[in-house]
């Protein structure tokens, strides 16, 4: 058996070495950032600051702590519960049969479907359904 050599295209590395940006692009970049901050209040920074923010040097301040809140909550602040209306909500009228309609059966239609039939007339239509 023989190797092969691949080509370029293949590499995992880059074959160009990464420029350094110059100078004069970091001031002019510089410039505008520090214009752009002076806009909105925030902080300006020195141009070794800024360059050390751009290529990732600069130190990452300690994260501040959120302020834990604590409510306290008092007797008066207590949201009322189902719980808590127990017997002041009236009990539901009972329901009863009026006997206005009289149910004969249950037929079964086409793929089981069950239909109640309250009248002759009914049956009568669902028996001659076609499928």
């Amino acid at each position: 058996m023989t190797m092969h050599l691949l080509g370029p295209q293949f590499t995992t590395n880059n074959t160009k070495k990464a420029k350094n940006k110059k100078l004069q692009d970091y001031t002019l970049d510089w410039k505008q950032y520090n214009k752009q901050m002076r806009k909105i209040g925030a902080k300006e920074k020195t141009l070794d600051e800024y360059i050390d923010y751009r290529t990732g040097k600069m130190k990452l301040s300690k994260k501040k702590q959120p302020v834990r809140i604590i409510n306290e909550q008092t007797e008066n602040s207590k949201i009322p519960s189902f719980g808590d209306l127990v017997g002041t909500i009236p009990a539901k009228p009972e329901k009863q049969y009026s006997g206005e309609r009289k149910l004969l059966g249950i037929a079964t239609t086409h793929k089981s479907n069950l239909v109640p039939v309250f009248s002759e007339q009914d049956a009568k239509d669902v028996a001659s359904m076609r499928r």
